[in-house]
């Protein structure tokens, strides 16, 4: 696939059912619920957005891209081609993480790739 500029770029795979993640995980040494909530806020904004929860839940539980913000939050990101119009967005997901398991407190998607993703 070709970018505007006629760069090739590599196009992502569309993002599938998680049913076989298990149910707990060993992270850093602390072990944590895998277990992912929504706030009525974060679902709300979902739908508001057009975004559907399976690809919320999907970008929470495998971001391509993690980022700080805070002591017990973190922003997750992926990107997503949109089935609709065929372009490249940036789905991202607010997460507060806690032992008993983390929760999405709102999500959005943006075009704006080169502003927030991260070369590592």
């Amino acid at each position: 696939m070709r970018d505007e500029r006629g760069v090739v770029r590599k196009e992502q795979p569309r993002l599938q059912s998680t049913k076989w993640l298990p149910d707990r995980c060993v992270c850093r040494g602390i072990r944590m619920s895998g277990r992912i909530t929504l706030t009525e806020h974060a679902r709300s904004e979902a739908s508001r957005r057009g975004i559907e929860e399976a690809t919320v839940l999907e970008v929470a539980r495998r971001p391509e891209q993690r980022i700080g913000v805070k002591a017990r939050r973190e922003l997750r990101q992926s990107r997503v081609l949109d089935r609709v119009s065929g372009k490249l967005h940036l789905v991202r997901v607010a997460v507060d993480r806690d032992p008993d398991g983390d929760t999405v407190v709102t999500v959005y998607r943006t075009s704006k790739l080169r502003k927030y993703w991260r070369e590592q």
